[in-house]
């Protein structure tokens, strides 16, 4: 997928990153956990932080 190899390419140019596990229940009490990458991108004298979300799934 061309969106996924973008957002590899940006990680691996990123001078600092994050990663984030989260859970939480639904309404239903079944658990949501999602994923989120988050980095730096440094880009001449602009500093971004820019976040992905990985993945987000029901945990039974």
């Amino acid at each position: 997928n061309k969106v996924w190899q973008e957002i590899i390419a940006q990680i691996k140019k990123a001078k600092y990153y994050s990663m984030t596990f989260d859970s939480t229940p639904d309404i239903a009490h079944k658990d949501q956990r999602s994923q989120v990458l988050r980095y730096v991108m440094i880009d001449n004298q602009e500093v971004r932080v820019a976040e992905s979300k990985l993945q987000k799934k029901l945990v039974r």
